[in-house]
């Protein structure tokens, strides 16, 4: 739908709620539904004047907070009725191959997703971290902590070989990154 010179509407079925859009080229995703049933949603904008919508995940319980980089698309998921991290290669649009980035007990959230690397936070060990996979390899994950301070690390981003994320361990919030290359944390702000 063409709103004005510059401006198109993606998604707008009046009764659904699309929320959280992220955007990698042409492609964007969003959370698409009611609250308490939220599924991850898609759109081909090449033809911005006409978008080409298609379903992603669309299940039972919520699938949210999702993130893209190129074909590869993750979210948070409660199906099992705890939170996990589940993607999907959307290069065939009505045949997105999903895929487990992490279903482990306790929360996974917040995840992020960059050049064949997926970051989440886990509170797998009764506080959040900072955990990741490699995701280069279709249907093998390597999963492996980046952060397991005693205090919480949360809201994880990736871009390249640089994660980053929201740190306490120095009593308040401070950002702090991990290079994937050397395997070295680096504090990014002391205030």
């Amino acid at each position: 739908k063409f709103n004005a010179p510059g401006l198109f509407v993606v998604s707008a079925v009046p009764e659904n709620d699309e929320q959280l859009p992220a955007i990698s080229g042409n492609i964007v995703v969003w959370q698409d539904g009611f609250p308490g049933d939220y599924n991850i949603y898609g759109a081909d904008i090449t033809r911005w004047r006409r978008p080409d919508e298609f379903a992603i995940a669309v299940y039972d319980a919520n699938q949210t907070a999702p993130t893209i980089h190129r074909n590869t698309v993750m979210w948070q998921d409660d199906f099992w009725g705890d939170w996990d991290i589940f993607g999907a290669d959307i290069w065939l649009r009505n045949e997105p191959w999903e895929f487990d980035v992490s279903v482990f007990a306790g929360q996974q959230i917040a995840p992020s997703t960059a050049r064949g690397v997926a970051v989440w936070q886990d509170d797998f060990d009764g506080n959040w971290d900072i955990y990741g996979a490699s995701t280069d390899e279709v249907g093998v994950l390597d999963e492996f902590a980046i952060s397991t301070d005693a205090a919480s690390q949360v809201n994880p981003c990736v871009d390249g070989h640089i994660v980053v994320w929201q740190d306490a361990r120095q009593g308040n919030w401070d950002i702090y990154g991990y290079n994937l290359l050397t395997l070295e944390e680096f504090q990014i702000t002391t205030d």
